[in-house]
């Protein structure tokens, strides 16, 4: 059983490394020296979203070919605001959006070939529910949360077991 529990921030002012060095505030030291030697837990409070290159795509394609003018405005939004995180720095190596909340590209396609045998590497689709098993994989204990208000996609990613949240398009 641990003795602490220390949580770790990467947006964090101090320069802390959990398996090296920790910095605490003096009102917590006394109660951290207790624990010297002991187990300890790090709990990293994180939400990680993911910019896929299928989704980038799809984003170029509905800022100039969409025939409704309000979901190509909503893609330059979104290309726009993607520039306001990429201004903060690499987006391949991730950027702090909000405390908590890290925004990181992903710079690859996925391996369909090597996916659930009905994915279409050809479907945009099919690439994202690719990318998200692949994702999976990689992340086992990570909780993988698919958001979208495309119905097929929803429908397509319960087929493959992935959890879905609906996009509020209010």
């Amino acid at each position: 059983m641990a003795n602490a529990i220390f949580t770790i921030a990467e947006s964090s002012v101090y320069d802390d490394q959990a398996d090296v060095r920790y910095h605490f505030p003096k009102t917590y030291l006394s109660q951290a020296k207790q624990a010297e030697g002991d187990w300890i837990l790090y709990y990293e409070p994180t939400f990680e979203f993911l910019l896929l290159p299928t989704v980038l795509k799809e984003l170029d394609g509905l800022k100039m070919l969409h025939r409704n003018p309000e979901v190509r405005d909503k893609a330059k939004r979104a290309i726009t605001r993607i520039k306001g995180w990429r201004a903060q720095g690499p987006l391949l190596e991730g950027v702090i959006a909000d405390k908590t909340i890290r925004i990181r590209a992903v710079h690859n396609e996925p391996d369909v070939s090597k996916s659930i045998s009905w994915l279409d590497p050809k479907n945009e689709d099919d690439r994202i529910i690719a990318s998200i098993l692949q994702i999976q994989a990689a992340r086992p204990t990570a909780r993988v949360l698919l958001v979208t208000g495309d119905i097929n996609l929803q429908n397509k990613a319960d087929a493959a077991m992935i959890e879905i949240a609906e996009l509020d398009e209010t």
